[in-house]
């Protein structure tokens, strides 16, 4: 398992299988433009933990990750 911190609320934890981006929310930096997820998990809804300003590009770029 490897774990990327990009601030706040947002981790990503990659296994050798999956990969999962927790919480990016708009206090979080970094994770814009990762592709190749297999899940979004957003704890609750928040800015703080889904910005939703920048979740549908990421969205967009992981069409087959579950959110």
């Amino acid at each position: 398992m490897e774990l990327t911190d990009f601030g706040y609320s947002c981790l990503l934890a990659s296994f050798p299988d999956t990969t999962v981006l927790f919480d990016p929310g708009n206090f979080s930096h970094g994770f814009e433009g990762i592709t190749g997820l297999t899940a979004i998990l957003i704890t609750h809804q928040h800015p703080d933990h889904a910005d939703p300003q920048r979740l549908p590009a990421l969205v967009e770029a992981n069409p087959e990750a579950a959110l």
